[in-house]
């Protein structure tokens, strides 16, 4: 029988040039008894790059003749990508003008999830997400002290509301060790600057 909880442990990275790290997920898929699902993946690489997350699924409505299951959703990120690289804006920036940086990146969101079968889920959400720049770990020059806000708009961070609907099917299946159909999703968000 599959596992209601635990911890699943692994490896992983943050995307190209971040490292690989170890990955530590406490789990629970029935918290309370009441069907509330709890995700805590948790990050951080060899290269000081750092994830930690949170997700929870409260159920609303489960097993209607048109509905599986309507939940509602909270989610929480903390992620720092300790140095990214910078060359400047354009295709003719040189070499020399490479700088880092350092992105510090904060997220709430709410919203509700409704799976309608076996293949088909929507979601509605509200996020709110902080982003800051700050000093790069290491030696190289920092970016904010060779551009300013002016030449590089967002160099020191900002605030950003979003409201976001999604649609999606995944008819993937696992076959021995590969997989088997495929999973699409549509995606249409509304976006403002906070700051």
């Amino acid at each position: 029988p599959e596992k209601t909880s635990g911890v699943a442990f692994g490896a992983g990275s943050i995307g190209s040039g971040t490292g690989l790290g170890p990955r530590v997920m406490p789990f629970h898929k029935d918290f309370l008894g009441r069907g509330i699902q709890v995700e805590i993946p948790l990050l951080y690489t060899y290269s000081q790059y750092q994830l930690y997350q949170l997700s929870a699924s409260v159920p609303i409505v489960s097993q209607r003749k048109s509905l599986e299951r309507l939940s509602f959703d909270l989610g929480m990120d903390y992620v720092s990508r300790a140095r990214d690289d910078f060359f400047g804006i354009g295709n003719d920036s040189p070499e020399e003008d490479k700088t880092q940086y350092r992105l510090v990146s904060r997220e709430a969101r709410t919203g509700f999830t409704a799976k309608w079968n076996d293949v088909w889920l929507s979601n509605v959400r509200g996020v709110y997400r902080s982003v800051g720049i700050t000093q790069p770990t290491g030696d190289t020059p920092s970016t904010q002290d060779q551009f300013d806000s002016a030449s590089v708009p967002g160099l020191f961070g900002g605030t950003m509301g979003s409201i976001i609907f999604s649609i999606g099917r995944n008819n993937s299946k696992r076959e021995d060790y590969t997989f088997k159909g495929g999973s699409d999703e549509l995606e249409i968000s509304f976006n403002d600057s906070l700051s």
